[in-house]
């Protein structure tokens, strides 16, 4: 049995009005952007690094779970964008803490990575039984991005414990349908690697590469199937079913999202805490521990 025994999140102190920040500045409509759902976000500003917000997130869940840091045995950590460029996030992460016993790896990927990074670790200490206690840590600093959500940075670590019994994990499942080429930043990999004279204006997410045509051609309708087959899969998975949900937690899209899926389920919409949306928007998966945290602190 392995339970999720500490949560810890940190987002930082500055806050932005999503309106005058990014969508009128990128003429994006007013009723677009109301329908989007979300009306301010965290940005994260120096000198403060994604690596200083996950260890805040992980002091937390670490004081919430009763562990001390020598007591941690693996520390796995999930973010899009680091410091540097081939930086290892978890292995600067055990530095700063002080988890002198624990290994460490990363994982990379956006907020779909989260539930693979949960299952790995979960995979991991069901075959190796001196693993007791594994910290996962997802960092992310990428705010700024106006499509087709408002994102926020932010840092989300758990404490996955051996033997606890609260929170335990069942099942999981995940779907990756297609492959999209078509959002990616087209220099520094091997295709065209950065050399001394090259010049390089704007920052990463300014150079990436996107269609919002093709966007809206390949992904946007499977969406909504993906969400519904992964989400049906795993309660299938686990024992129960659709009808035996209290509680569902999504990962913040735009509002409007949310709704569909809860209403594709045939789940009330008060089954799940979507109004975080409007002051938090996405932010990886944390939301998602975010709002079963303040589910169990505050009404549970």
């Amino acid at each position: 049995m392995i339970g999720i025994a500490g949560i810890g999140v940190t987002f930082p102190d500055k806050v932005v009005d999503t309106w005058e920040k990014y969508a009128q500045p990128n003429g994006i409509r007013k009723d677009i952007w109301k329908r989007m759902g979300c009306y301010s976000t965290y940005v994260l500003e120096p000198p403060l690094t994604p690596t200083d917000l996950a260890v805040q997130a992980a002091n937390k869940a670490l004081l919430e779970a009763k562990v001390n840091k020598n007591e941690v045995d693996l520390i796995i950590c999930n973010n899009y964008n680091s410091e540097y460029l081939y930086w290892q996030t978890s292995a600067k992460i055990q530095s700063l803490l002080g988890c002198e016993n624990a290994y460490t790896f990363d994982v990379f990927g956006g907020c779909n990575a989260v539930g693979s990074v949960v299952r790995t670790a979960m995979d991991i200490m069901s075959q190796d039984s001196s693993i007791q206690n594994c910290l996962l840590v997802f960092t992310e600093a990428i705010s700024g991005e106006t499509w087709p959500q408002f994102i926020s940075d932010g840092a989300c670590a758990l404490l996955l414990k051996r033997e606890y019994s609260d929170l335990v994990f069942l099942s999981h499942s995940q779907v990756s349908d297609i492959f999209p080429s078509f959002q990616r930043l087209p220099v520094g990999g091997t295709a065209e690697p950065f050399e001394k004279d090259m010049k390089f204006s704007g920052n990463v997410y300014e150079n990436f590469e996107f269609s919002a045509e093709n966007f809206r051609k390949e992904i946007k309708p499977i969406i909504y199937p993906s969400c519904e087959k992964a989400i049906r899969e795993a309660i299938h998975k686990s024992g129960y079913k659709i009808s035996n949900i209290d509680q569902i937690f999504l990962v913040h899209q735009q509002k409007y999202v949310n709704e569909k899926i809860l209403e594709m389920l045939d789940l009330e919409l008060n089954l799940s805490p979507i109004d975080y949306i409007d002051d938090m928007g996405h932010v990886k998966v944390l939301v998602v521990f975010y709002t079963a945290f303040q589910y169990i602190c505050h009404v549970a």
